[in-house]
């Protein structure tokens, strides 16, 4: 893994009233690492939201965001 790569980051805020589904998060995690060596971090929101968040951390690669 590159020292860019490395420093991928994918920040995901859930809504307070959502749960997330704990097999889905790992394969989703397992996922990253395997296509671009990232790291997520999930994280449960205090206030009320419509939807997640992701905020995406480092020198993600063309298009990855969308």
């Amino acid at each position: 893994m590159s020292a860019a790569a490395a420093k991928l980051l994918l920040l995901v805020v859930i809504p307070p009233d959502w749960d997330a589904d704990p097999a889905g998060v790992k394969e989703f995690r397992r996922c990253l690492v395997d296509k671009y060596g990232a790291r997520m971090n999930l994280r449960q929101a205090r206030v009320a939201m419509r939807s997640p968040l992701a905020l995406y951390f480092g020198a993600w690669p063309l298009g990855t965001i969308w």
